[in-house]
């Protein structure tokens, strides 16, 4: 069974982040910090692992798994939009400072689509 029917949980708040996956192992000291910002699950038992990519733009973050393209905001806070394909999506783009996506699946078909309205405007 493939990554078809996913969850996407965004906009932790404080503390909420331990409360959900619990503490994190540390080592060491860190110069840095990890936020979890997102997370994405099956909501079916899945045993494969899924086909991924990412993209982002000025004011956009994409992420493709199997056959869902979920769109983000800049921060990753906001879950926007996610577009589902009849095929796995082999490749996308941004146009026009990421307003519209492009996405082509393994069908054959190319998607163009608009982010304001949550819209596929054609697909050929």
């Amino acid at each position: 069974m493939s990554w078809q029917n996913i969850e996407v949980t965004c906009g932790f708040g404080s503390g909420e982040e331990t409360t959900r996956f619990g503490p994190r192992q540390e080592t060491g000291s860190s110069l840095y910090q990890v936020d979890t910002v997102a997370c994405i699950s099956n909501k079916n038992i899945c045993d494969t692992k899924p086909f991924l990519l990412s993209s982002s733009c000025l004011e956009r973050m994409a992420l493709v798994i199997d056959v869902n393209i979920i769109i983000f905001d800049e921060s990753c806070s906001e879950h926007l939009c996610t577009f589902t394909a009849d095929s796995l999506i082999d490749a996308f783009g941004w146009a026009d400072g990421g307003d519209f996506l492009v996405f082509a699946d393994r069908s054959g078909l190319l998607h163009f689509t608009h982010i304001g309205t949550q819209r596929i405007i054609f697909t050929k």
